[in-house]
């Protein structure tokens, strides 16, 4: 198989080249030509082409560049693009969970390392819950949910976060009030806390 990878980064590269790459199959071929060959800088500079995404002419799916990228660098397991991705969904759509699923992931992923980026610790992870609480808590369930899962987690696992618990139970109770009394007549409000009261009270 390694006889033939060379071959085929040769020939997606006249595709890429020439622009008649044009379906997101070819360039998913392409980058695990290039992980297999193991050229993730290339692979990561060609995701960053917005121009090469935006142009995939595809009738199964429309692609959004940074949801793509986010799936490839899970994918390859690269917690920091992930964050970035993340932080630039966050930005567009501070209501979209995925993206603050995934960014708090990674951020518990990258903190078992004895050192992290500026961007990656616990407590820009704090700063960035607390400023969309702050600019979009009114009517996005997305900030309310991220800091939930961030209270317990660290409440769960507390030698392993470095910040003190960041509220007393009293506290906790009134956001979970808070929660209820902006999103309570939501069906899925109930639904949405089911996974966290049990560890936050």
């Amino acid at each position: 198989v390694k006889v033939y990878l060379p071959l085929a980064e040769k020939m997606l590269r006249k595709m890429l080249d020439e622009k008649t790459m044009r379906s997101d199959k070819e360039l998913d071929l392409y980058l695990l030509v290039l992980e297999k060959l193991d050229k993730l800088a290339e692979a990561k500079d060609l995701l960053e082409s917005t121009e090469l995404l935006e142009s995939m002419e595809n009738t199964d799916k429309i692609i959004d560049p940074l949801a793509y990228r986010l799936d490839y660098y899970q994918r390859l397991e690269n917690h920091a693009s992930v964050i970035q991705v993340c932080q630039e969904l966050l930005s567009k759509n501070p209501d979209n969970w995925i993206a603050w699923e995934n960014y708090l992931k990674s951020i518990f992923k990258l903190n078992e390392k004895e050192t992290v980026g500026d961007n990656h610790t616990f407590e820009s992870c704090g700063q960035l819950i607390s400023h969309y609480l702050t600019s979009h808590g009114q009517m996005m369930r997305g900030p309310h949910l991220a800091r939930f899962h961030f209270i317990s987690r660290q409440l769960q696992d507390p030698e392993s976060l470095p910040l003190p618990p960041p509220s007393s139970t009293t506290l906790i109770q009134e956001h979970v009030r808070d929660y209820f009394a902006r999103f309570g007549h939501k069906p899925v409000a109930a639904f949405d806390l089911s996974d966290y009261l049990p560890k936050i009270l």
